[in-house]
């Protein structure tokens, strides 16, 4: 989902015991920055036990789907047409903003 290293080590305080009992996403916590852990979490939403954890990773999710650069694969994959397009969030006037 994104390559913020906050993400991860956040998610990593707040989901410990969840990330220890979920053996998928335990498996990506030497993978900072990859957006693996987020992913995976969020994946198995459903599994998690941790109210703190559980609220983490809907509000991540919420932020990331709220704002293209944060998607991973999906800003490497589709920047060149959201360029070329111009395309992409919009202002408070309704107005593309674009770098």
């Amino acid at each position: 989902m994104t390559h913020n290293v906050h993400f991860d080590d956040t998610a990593m305080k707040l989901c410990a015991k969840d990330i220890k009992l979920l053996e998928d996403c335990n498996d990506h916590t030497d993978e900072r920055g990859t957006g693996r852990l987020i992913s995976c979490l969020y994946d198995l939403l459903s599994n998690i036990t941790e109210p703190t954890c559980s609220n983490f990773i809907k509000q991540i999710h919420a932020t990331i789907f709220t704002d293209w650069r944060l998607s991973e694969n999906f800003a490497t994959a589709c920047l060149p047409d959201i360029t070329k397009l111009k395309c992409g969030r919009l202002d408070d006037d309704n107005e593309t903003v674009c770098k």
